[in-house]
Protein backbone atom coordinates (compact mmCIF):
# COMPACT_ATOMS: atom_id res chain seq x y z
CA UNK A 1 0.00 0.00 0.00
CA UNK A 2 1.24 3.60 -0.50
CA UNK A 3 -0.12 7.00 -0.53
CA UNK A 4 -1.55 7.93 -3.58
CA UNK A 5 -3.66 11.12 -4.51
CA UNK A 6 -7.45 10.35 -5.63
CA UNK A 7 -9.41 13.49 -8.01
CA UNK A 8 -13.01 13.58 -6.93
CA UNK A 9 -12.13 10.77 -3.80
CA UNK A 10 -15.10 12.60 -1.54
CA UNK A 11 -17.74 14.83 -1.63
CA UNK A 12 -18.87 18.22 0.11
CA UNK A 13 -22.59 17.86 -0.49
CA UNK A 14 -24.03 20.75 0.89
CA UNK A 15 -21.81 22.39 -1.65
CA UNK A 16 -21.52 20.33 -4.40
CA UNK A 17 -17.93 19.88 -4.20
CA UNK A 18 -15.64 17.16 -4.85
CA UNK A 19 -12.65 17.20 -3.48
CA UNK A 20 -8.99 15.44 -3.60
CA UNK A 21 -7.46 13.17 -0.90
CA UNK A 22 -4.16 11.40 -0.17
CA UNK A 23 -6.04 7.44 0.45
CA UNK A 24 -3.78 4.42 0.92
CA UNK A 25 -4.31 1.99 -2.15
CA UNK A 26 -2.15 -0.28 -3.45
CA UNK A 27 0.46 0.68 -7.15
CA UNK A 28 0.52 -0.85 -10.11
CA UNK A 29 3.64 -1.63 -10.65
CA UNK A 30 3.74 -1.32 -14.78
CA UNK A 31 2.64 2.47 -14.38
CA UNK A 32 2.91 3.23 -10.76
CA UNK A 33 -0.51 4.98 -10.81
CA UNK A 34 -3.08 3.53 -7.99
CA UNK A 35 -5.33 0.74 -8.26
CA UNK A 36 -8.67 2.18 -7.12
CA UNK A 37 -10.38 -1.89 -5.82
CA UNK A 38 -14.90 -1.58 -6.39
CA UNK A 39 -16.48 -3.95 -4.93
CA UNK A 40 -17.92 -6.57 -7.35
CA UNK A 41 -21.93 -5.98 -6.48
CA UNK A 42 -21.22 -2.52 -8.53
CA UNK A 43 -19.73 -4.06 -11.47
CA UNK A 44 -21.45 -5.35 -14.38
CA UNK A 45 -21.52 -4.97 -18.40
CA UNK A 46 -22.72 -2.08 -20.16
CA UNK A 47 -25.23 -0.60 -21.06
CA UNK A 48 -27.35 -2.04 -18.03
CA UNK A 49 -29.80 1.11 -18.38
CA UNK A 50 -30.79 2.45 -22.11
CA UNK A 51 -32.70 5.01 -23.25
CA UNK A 52 -35.12 2.95 -25.56
CA UNK A 53 -35.80 0.43 -21.97
CA UNK A 54 -37.11 3.69 -20.62
CA UNK A 55 -39.09 4.53 -23.66
CA UNK A 56 -40.25 1.18 -23.30
CA UNK A 57 -41.44 0.82 -20.25
CA UNK A 58 -45.05 0.66 -18.73
CA UNK A 59 -44.77 4.24 -17.72
CA UNK A 60 -44.77 5.27 -20.69
CA UNK A 61 -47.59 3.83 -22.38
CA UNK A 62 -49.63 7.44 -23.00
CA UNK A 63 -46.13 8.71 -24.75
CA UNK A 64 -45.82 6.12 -27.41
CA UNK A 65 -49.49 6.37 -28.29
CA UNK A 66 -49.06 10.63 -28.57
CA UNK A 67 -47.03 9.52 -31.03
CA UNK A 68 -48.80 6.66 -32.48
CA UNK A 69 -45.96 4.23 -32.04
CA UNK A 70 -46.59 0.25 -32.92
CA UNK A 71 -45.65 -2.29 -31.26
CA UNK A 72 -41.97 -3.17 -32.13
CA UNK A 73 -41.37 0.51 -34.12
CA UNK A 74 -38.04 2.24 -33.10
CA UNK A 75 -38.00 5.47 -32.38
CA UNK A 76 -34.67 8.02 -32.42
CA UNK A 77 -32.46 8.53 -29.14
CA UNK A 78 -32.95 12.24 -29.88
CA UNK A 79 -36.95 11.98 -29.44
CA UNK A 80 -36.12 9.72 -26.24
CA UNK A 81 -33.83 12.01 -24.80
CA UNK A 82 -36.27 15.03 -25.47
CA UNK A 83 -39.64 13.04 -23.67
CA UNK A 84 -37.14 11.92 -20.55
CA UNK A 85 -36.40 16.22 -20.08
CA UNK A 86 -39.69 17.03 -19.76
CA UNK A 87 -40.58 13.76 -17.37
CA UNK A 88 -37.75 13.89 -14.69
CA UNK A 89 -40.14 12.31 -12.30
CA UNK A 90 -40.62 9.28 -14.99
CA UNK A 91 -36.68 9.02 -14.70
CA UNK A 92 -36.53 8.24 -11.27
CA UNK A 93 -39.43 6.32 -10.86
CA UNK A 94 -38.24 3.76 -13.47
CA UNK A 95 -34.81 3.94 -12.14
CA UNK A 96 -35.91 3.14 -8.35
CA UNK A 97 -38.17 -0.13 -9.73
CA UNK A 98 -34.80 -1.54 -11.96
CA UNK A 99 -33.15 -1.83 -8.65
CA UNK A 100 -34.75 -5.03 -8.48
CA UNK A 101 -33.76 -6.28 -11.31
CA UNK A 102 -31.51 -9.34 -10.93
CA UNK A 103 -28.72 -8.50 -13.85
CA UNK A 104 -28.19 -5.31 -11.87
CA UNK A 105 -26.61 -7.67 -9.27
CA UNK A 106 -23.19 -7.18 -10.60
CA UNK A 107 -21.26 -9.15 -12.88
CA UNK A 108 -20.68 -13.09 -12.25
CA UNK A 109 -17.07 -13.52 -12.19
CA UNK A 110 -17.32 -17.24 -11.26
CA UNK A 111 -19.70 -17.79 -14.91
CA UNK A 112 -18.14 -14.73 -16.63
CA UNK A 113 -20.41 -15.32 -19.62
CA UNK A 114 -18.32 -12.24 -21.29
CA UNK A 115 -15.39 -14.16 -21.64
CA UNK A 116 -13.48 -10.70 -19.57
CA UNK A 117 -11.71 -12.57 -16.83
CA UNK A 118 -9.61 -15.57 -16.90
CA UNK A 119 -7.98 -14.82 -20.85
CA UNK A 120 -4.71 -13.54 -19.11
CA UNK A 121 -3.85 -16.13 -16.75
CA UNK A 122 -4.70 -18.62 -19.49
CA UNK A 123 -2.74 -17.15 -22.06
CA UNK A 124 0.25 -16.47 -19.83
CA UNK A 125 0.73 -20.08 -18.43
CA UNK A 126 0.52 -21.67 -21.81
CA UNK A 127 3.20 -19.03 -23.27
CA UNK A 128 5.58 -19.99 -20.50
CA UNK A 129 5.07 -23.22 -20.92
CA UNK A 130 4.92 -23.24 -24.71
CA UNK A 131 7.69 -20.82 -26.07
CA UNK A 132 8.06 -19.86 -29.86
CA UNK A 133 11.08 -22.14 -31.40
CA UNK A 134 11.10 -20.99 -34.91
CA UNK A 135 12.18 -17.50 -35.04
CA UNK A 136 14.80 -15.66 -33.05
CA UNK A 137 14.04 -11.67 -34.40
CA UNK A 138 11.76 -9.73 -36.21
CA UNK A 139 13.77 -6.58 -38.63
CA UNK A 140 11.73 -7.05 -41.96
CA UNK A 141 7.86 -7.61 -43.10
CA UNK A 142 9.17 -11.64 -43.79
CA UNK A 143 10.07 -12.14 -39.99
CA UNK A 144 7.08 -10.38 -38.49
CA UNK A 145 5.10 -13.03 -41.09
CA UNK A 146 6.79 -16.04 -39.76
CA UNK A 147 6.52 -14.79 -36.25
CA UNK A 148 2.53 -14.39 -36.49
CA UNK A 149 2.37 -17.57 -38.35
CA UNK A 150 4.37 -19.36 -35.22
CA UNK A 151 1.99 -17.43 -32.82
CA UNK A 152 -1.25 -18.35 -34.39
CA UNK A 153 -0.22 -22.04 -34.37
CA UNK A 154 0.54 -21.81 -31.11
CA UNK A 155 -3.03 -19.99 -30.04
CA UNK A 156 -4.56 -23.04 -32.37
CA UNK A 157 -2.77 -25.79 -30.11
CA UNK A 158 -4.15 -23.81 -27.10
CA UNK A 159 -7.41 -24.12 -28.29
CA UNK A 160 -7.90 -27.36 -29.69
CA UNK A 161 -5.77 -29.17 -27.51
CA UNK A 162 -4.87 -27.11 -24.44
CA UNK A 163 -8.47 -26.50 -23.19
CA UNK A 164 -8.34 -22.80 -23.93
CA UNK A 165 -11.67 -23.28 -25.85
CA UNK A 166 -13.20 -22.76 -22.50
CA UNK A 167 -12.57 -19.47 -22.44
CA UNK A 168 -14.91 -19.58 -25.76
CA UNK A 169 -17.97 -21.57 -24.14
CA UNK A 170 -19.97 -21.03 -21.13
CA UNK A 171 -20.74 -23.56 -19.19
CA UNK A 172 -24.29 -24.14 -20.73
CA UNK A 173 -23.19 -24.84 -24.12
CA UNK A 174 -23.65 -21.12 -25.50
CA UNK A 175 -20.94 -19.40 -27.35
CA UNK A 176 -19.33 -16.18 -25.30
CA UNK A 177 -19.14 -13.20 -27.71
CA UNK A 178 -16.65 -12.48 -30.27
CA UNK A 179 -14.66 -10.31 -27.68
CA UNK A 180 -14.06 -13.51 -25.36
CA UNK A 181 -12.43 -14.80 -28.55
CA UNK A 182 -10.10 -11.23 -28.96
CA UNK A 183 -9.18 -11.60 -25.58
CA UNK A 184 -7.97 -14.83 -25.50
CA UNK A 185 -5.99 -14.48 -28.64
CA UNK A 186 -4.78 -11.37 -27.02
CA UNK A 187 -4.17 -13.34 -24.03
CA UNK A 188 -1.67 -16.01 -25.97
CA UNK A 189 -0.08 -13.70 -28.44
CA UNK A 190 0.98 -10.38 -26.04
CA UNK A 191 3.41 -12.84 -24.34
CA UNK A 192 5.08 -13.85 -27.34
CA UNK A 193 5.40 -10.78 -29.48
CA UNK A 194 6.53 -8.37 -26.40
CA UNK A 195 9.52 -10.65 -26.69
CA UNK A 196 10.55 -9.39 -30.45
CA UNK A 197 9.33 -5.67 -29.48
CA UNK A 198 6.47 -6.18 -31.75
CA UNK A 199 3.39 -3.98 -30.46
CA UNK A 200 0.27 -5.72 -30.45
CA UNK A 201 -2.87 -3.14 -30.38
CA UNK A 202 -6.52 -4.33 -30.17
CA UNK A 203 -9.52 -2.74 -32.06
CA UNK A 204 -7.46 0.08 -33.64
CA UNK A 205 -9.70 2.56 -35.58
CA UNK A 206 -8.56 2.66 -38.77
CA UNK A 207 -11.67 5.43 -40.35
CA UNK A 208 -14.01 2.89 -41.42
CA UNK A 209 -13.97 1.01 -38.21
CA UNK A 210 -11.76 -1.07 -35.88
CA UNK A 211 -9.73 -3.84 -36.98
CA UNK A 212 -9.73 -6.49 -34.55
CA UNK A 213 -5.64 -6.38 -34.24
CA UNK A 214 -2.89 -4.62 -35.54
CA UNK A 215 1.05 -6.11 -35.06
CA UNK A 216 3.89 -3.37 -35.80
CA UNK A 217 7.08 -2.89 -35.18
CA UNK A 218 7.87 0.87 -35.91
CA UNK A 219 5.85 2.02 -38.78
CA UNK A 220 6.79 0.15 -41.96
CA UNK A 221 6.45 -3.54 -40.76
CA UNK A 222 3.02 -3.94 -39.52
CA UNK A 223 -0.24 -6.98 -40.30
CA UNK A 224 -3.86 -6.28 -39.64
CA UNK A 225 -5.82 -9.12 -38.30
CA UNK A 226 -9.41 -10.04 -38.57
CA UNK A 227 -11.03 -13.06 -36.36
CA UNK A 228 -14.77 -14.00 -37.93
CA UNK A 229 -16.90 -16.66 -36.19
CA UNK A 230 -18.24 -19.23 -38.90
CA UNK A 231 -21.34 -18.39 -37.43
CA UNK A 232 -21.03 -14.83 -37.60
CA UNK A 233 -23.74 -13.50 -40.70
CA UNK A 234 -20.73 -11.57 -41.94
CA UNK A 235 -18.24 -14.06 -42.07
CA UNK A 236 -17.09 -13.49 -45.85
CA UNK A 237 -17.48 -9.67 -45.60
CA UNK A 238 -15.20 -10.02 -42.49
CA UNK A 239 -12.41 -10.78 -45.38
CA UNK A 240 -13.78 -9.45 -48.80
CA UNK A 241 -15.19 -6.49 -47.36
CA UNK A 242 -13.84 -5.17 -43.48
CA UNK A 243 -10.46 -6.44 -43.65
CA UNK A 244 -9.76 -5.23 -47.43
CA UNK A 245 -10.94 -1.52 -46.57
CA UNK A 246 -9.16 -1.95 -43.37
CA UNK A 247 -5.60 -2.41 -45.39
CA UNK A 248 -6.61 0.15 -47.78
CA UNK A 249 -6.94 2.99 -44.97
CA UNK A 250 -3.76 2.19 -43.58
CA UNK A 251 -1.82 1.94 -46.07
CA UNK A 252 -1.05 -1.88 -44.98
CA UNK A 253 0.12 -4.68 -47.66
CA UNK A 254 -0.38 -7.48 -45.41
CA UNK A 255 -3.60 -8.81 -43.68
CA UNK A 256 -4.76 -11.74 -42.22
CA UNK A 257 -8.33 -13.51 -41.71
CA UNK A 258 -8.42 -15.93 -39.30
CA UNK A 259 -11.64 -18.24 -39.11
CA UNK A 260 -12.50 -20.08 -35.86
CA UNK A 261 -15.01 -22.74 -36.18
CA UNK A 262 -17.73 -22.93 -33.39
CA UNK A 263 -20.08 -25.03 -34.52
CA UNK A 264 -21.04 -28.70 -37.03
CA UNK A 265 -23.10 -28.59 -39.75
CA UNK A 266 -22.84 -28.14 -44.22
CA UNK A 267 -22.43 -24.32 -43.75
CA UNK A 268 -19.18 -24.51 -41.37
CA UNK A 269 -17.48 -26.92 -43.14
CA UNK A 270 -18.63 -25.05 -46.85
CA UNK A 271 -17.04 -21.81 -45.28
CA UNK A 272 -14.07 -23.39 -44.13
CA UNK A 273 -13.51 -25.48 -47.70
CA UNK A 274 -14.18 -21.92 -49.75
CA UNK A 275 -11.50 -20.18 -47.38
CA UNK A 276 -8.44 -21.01 -49.46
CA UNK A 277 -9.90 -19.86 -52.82
CA UNK A 278 -11.91 -16.88 -51.59
CA UNK A 279 -8.88 -15.40 -49.73
CA UNK A 280 -6.43 -15.69 -52.44
CA UNK A 281 -8.85 -14.15 -54.92
CA UNK A 282 -9.06 -11.37 -52.43
CA UNK A 283 -5.19 -10.97 -52.17
CA UNK A 284 -5.50 -10.79 -56.19
CA UNK A 285 -7.83 -8.50 -56.05
CA UNK A 286 -6.61 -6.25 -53.76
CA UNK A 287 -2.88 -6.79 -55.28
CA UNK A 288 -1.28 -7.09 -51.35
CA UNK A 289 -0.72 -10.12 -49.10
CA UNK A 290 -3.49 -11.69 -47.63
CA UNK A 291 -3.74 -15.08 -45.65
CA UNK A 292 -6.41 -17.08 -43.79
CA UNK A 293 -5.91 -19.17 -41.08
CA UNK A 294 -8.49 -21.77 -39.40
CA UNK A 295 -9.09 -22.40 -35.44
CA UNK A 296 -11.45 -24.99 -34.77
CA UNK A 297 -13.00 -23.98 -31.20
CA UNK A 298 -15.77 -26.39 -31.80
CA UNK A 299 -16.37 -28.38 -27.62
CA UNK A 300 -14.77 -31.66 -27.53
CA UNK A 301 -17.40 -34.60 -27.19
CA UNK A 302 -18.10 -34.97 -23.16
CA UNK A 303 -16.57 -38.17 -21.71
CA UNK A 304 -20.16 -39.46 -21.44
CA UNK A 305 -20.33 -39.73 -25.50
CA UNK A 306 -17.03 -41.00 -26.17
Amino acid sequence: MSRHVVVSSSCIAAQGRWLSQAVDLPTNPLTGKPVILVPRRFLNTLPVLNANDWFDSNLNSDLRQQLNVNVGQRVSKRKIVELARQHPDRIHTWADEQESRPDLKGYDFDADRQGLINWDRAGREFAAANPVTTISQVTDQNELRALLQSVLELFKRFVEQQAGWRLLWNDDGSEKPEEALQLAFLGVAQNYLRLFNVELDREVELGRGPVDFKLSQGSRIRILIEFKKTTSGKFWNGLEQQLTSYMTSDGCTEGWFVAVRYREGRQHDSKVTELQRRTAEVARDLGATVKHFYVDARRPASASRI
